[in-house]
Parts: C-alpha cells; sequence; structure tokens
C-alpha cells in the first residue's frame, strides 16, 4: 500500500474521507514537505532532491515531470488530480514566497503573512466531531477533543520553525491566534 494511503486510512476517517477531502490531504502534505529555506534562499521540493533557488521553483503553468511523477507514484493520482494539485500547491508555495520576501517590510504584511500561516495550520488540523478526535499538523497522532494548551508546545514551535521560519515571538502570536480558532470550532460543535 502506498504511504500516503495508509497514513490516511490509520487517521480514522478512511469511511468519511471524498475524493476531494483526499487530494486536499495530498496537497497538505506536500506543503508540509516542502522546506522554504529563507536565510539559504532556496528551496527543498519532496519531489525534487536538490535545492532550488525560489525563482525557478513554482512560476510554471504546468506541473514539472518529477512533481507529476511523484503524486503517480507516491499518491496513484491521475493526471486531473495531478493539475488540481499541482495549482493549489504552487499557489500555496508562492503565496509563502512572496510574503517572505517582504515580511520586514512593514507591520501590515508581517501580520498579514503570520494570519496566512495561522489559516494553513487551521486548514491542516482536523476535528473530528464523531468520534471526538483531533489531529494536529504538528503531532503524528490523534488526540481526544480537548482545548488545547495555553501555551505552544515544542512540536507546534519545531514545526513553525522548520515549515515557515517563524521566530519565537511570530510563534507565540501564530499560537494564540491558532489557539482562538480551534477553541472556536469546537465550542461550536461541544
Amino acid at each position: 500500500m502506498k504511504r500516503i494511503i495508509k497514513k490516511i486510512l490509520t487517521e480514522g476517517f478512511n469511511d468519511r474521507i471524498s475524493r476531494e477531502d483526499y487530494l486536499n490531504k495530498i496537497l497538505g502534505y506536500l506543503v508540509e514537505d516542502t522546506i522554504i529555506d529563507f536565510k539559504e534562499n532556496e528551496i527543498l521540493f519532496p519531489f525534487y532532491h536538490i535545492p532550488l533557488p525560489p525563482s525557478s521553483s513554482t512560476n510554471f503553468p504546468y506541473p514539472s515531470s518529477p512533481f507529476s511523477e511523484y503524486c503517480r507514484d507516491n499518491y496513484g493520482l491521475t493526471e486531473n488530480e495531478i493539475d488540481y494539485v499541482w495549482k493549489e500547491y504552487r499557489n500555496i508555495i508562492n503565496e509563502k514566497m512572496e510574503n517572505s520576501n517582504s515580511i520586514n517590510e512593514s507591520m501590515g504584511r508581517k501580520s498579514d503573512y503570520l494570519n496566512n500561516i495561522v489559516g494553513y495550520i487551521v486548514d491542516d488540523t482536523i476535528i473530528d466531531f464523531d468520534v471526538n478526535q483531533i489531529r494536529f499538523p504538528f503531532y503524528s497522532q490523534l488526540y481526544p477533543l480537548l482545548v488545547p494548551r495555553l501555551s505552544p508546545t515544542t512540536s507546534f514551535s519545531e514545526y513553525c520553525r522548520d515549515n515557515y521560519g517563524l521566530t519565537d515571538e511570530e510563534i507565540d502570536y501564530v499560537w494564540k491566534e491558532y489557539r482562538i480558532i480551534i477553541n472556536e470550532k469546537i465550542s461550536r460543535f461541544t
């Protein structure tokens, strides 16, 4: 069984997952596995084995051969599904790079950038009210549906540093905003 299919099936959502949800999970894994190193000015893609400069990364309108092969081999996607995932992936990565280039220009842009990160992490958090469980993108297992802790965990901090290059101050801001949104989602259904 392919790695991603096995991972998705072991999450406990296998009976309720739609094809669109499946593609969005794959998209989330691709984004999560993409490392944008702002200091070295390079991107490490999960489907390409050497770092590339941001200028040659995701500006193509169609998926590259390595991207298509990676999606086909690891996730069993069709060409139409690959096109969908590529367009969404390209938009997310380009937005991250655009916002990172100007993160120090002004506080307004910085706040927008951090709020976008909050949105990505919220989108990658799976709350299953049927079984009262939650899967955080910064943990590898399911947890009982409880309110997140009052301070960011080491896993959350590492996730934010590794995936978004955030400082401790930025991580605190993202955690507070993330926690508010997740608490609101949980409280609406409990």
